[in-house]
C-alpha cells in the first residue's frame, strides 16, 4: 500500500547521484553561462530583445533588485547587464537566483527572447538561518524571487534548453511544456503548481526532470514520458500522484526516480529496490 511504499529506497544514486545539484553546481554552471566559456561578443542586442528585458525589469520590480549592474544602461549584450548572457548579439541565458525579484507573472515581451537558451530563476531553500551572520540574511532570506505565472508566450521560446523556476511561488503554467522540445533540463520543483501531471512525450532530449514539491496529480504512467530515452532524473516527490508505480523499462540511463510522498498503491516494482547499474 501507499504507507509500505513510502518506505522503499525509491531515489536511486549512482555516480555523484542526485545531491551533485547543490548550491555549488549551481555557481559553476552560472560561470559557464559566461561570456568568457562562451567566447560572447560585444555584439549589441536587437531593440525587440532590448525592449524585452526592460519590460522584464519592470514587471518584476527592478529598482528593488538586490543586483541590478548596469541594467538599462546602454545595451544588454554591449554593456553586459547583470544576470544576461549573450551570444553574437542575442540574448541566450538570463540567470537570476535569490535577488529580490518579485513579479505575479513575465511580461508578454519576453517572447522576443527567441535565441534564449537558459532561463533560471528560483531561491536556494537549504539555508540555515541561525547560523547566518545578518549581512548573508539580507542576501539569502530577505532577498527571495517570488513569480506567480509563466504566461502563454513562454510556450514560443523553442530554442530553449534549460527552464528552472523554482522555490519562488510559482503557481500557472500558461503554455504546453511539449512544445519546448529542445529542453535538457526541467526545473519546476518547490512550488504551487495545481494540475494534472501533463504528458512530457514530445520532450526527446530531456535529461533532468525534477518538478518534486507541488501539487500536481493523476495517475503517472510511462505514458507521460514516451520518447525520453535521456533521462537521467525523475523527481516528482511530494506530489498527489495516484495510481501504480510504473516499471519505467525503457530508459537505460535513469540514475534517480523519487516519487515519495505521492498516494500510490499496489506493489512496488523490484527494479528499484536496488541500484540502477549501466
Amino acid at each position: 500500500n501507499s504507507k509500505n511504499l513510502v518506505a522503499y529506497l525509491i531515489c536511486l544514486w549512482i555516480a555523484s547521484g542526485c545531491a551533485y545539484r547543490d548550491e555549488s553546481w549551481y555557481r559553476a554552471e552560472a560561470e559557464k553561462d559566461s561570456c568568457t566559456l562562451w567566447d560572447c561578443s560585444l555584439t549589441p542586442a536587437p531593440d525587440d530583445q532590448k525592449q524585452a528585458l526592460e519590460a522584464f525589469y519592470t514587471s518584476m520590480n527592478g529598482s528593488d533588485w538586490a543586483q541590478q549592474d548596469n541594467w538599462l544602461k546602454g545595451n544588454p549584450c554591449r554593456d553586459q547587464w547583470f544576470g544576461v548572457t549573450c551570444r553574437e548579439g542575442n540574448v541566450i541565458g538570463l540567470n537570476f537566483i535569490q535577488n529580490n525579484m518579485k513579479g505575479a507573472a513575465l511580461p508578454d515581451e519576453i517572447q522576443n527572447l527567441t535565441s534564449l537558451k537558459i532561463f533560471r530563476f528560483f531561491n536556494f531553500d537549504d539555508v540555515d538561518v541561525a547560523a547566518l551572520t545578518q549581512d548573508s540574511k539580507d542576501d539569502r532570506i530577505f532577498h527571495r524571487n517570488s513569480l506567480g505565472e509563466l504566461p502563454a508566450v513562454f510556450g514560443t521560446l523553442t530554442d530553449l534548453e534549460v527552464l528552472e523556476v523554482a522555490n519562488v511561488g510559482l503557481s500557472t503554467l500558461s503554455f504546453t511544456l511539449n512544445s519546448l522540445t529542445k529542453l535538457q533540463i526541467l526545473n519546476l520543483s518547490n512550488n504551487s503548481i495545481t494540475m494534472p501531471l501533463p504528458s512530457l512525450s514530445q520532450l526527446t532530449n530531456l535529461e533532468i526532470l525534477e518538478l518534486a514539491q507541488n501539487q500536481f496529480s493523476g495517475e503517472l504512467t510511462e505514458a507521460n514520458f514516451n520518447g525520453n530515452r535521456k533521462l537521467r532524473l525523475i523527481l516528482l516527490a511530494s506530489n498527489q500522484l495516484t495510481g501504480l508505480v510504473p516499471r519505467l523499462t525503457d530508459f537505460p540511463l535513469l540514475e534517480a526516480f523519487d516519487v515519495r510522498h505521492n498516494s500510490f498503491g499496489g506493489t512496488f516494482p523490484m527494479r528499484y529496490l536496488a541500484p540502477i547499474t549501466v
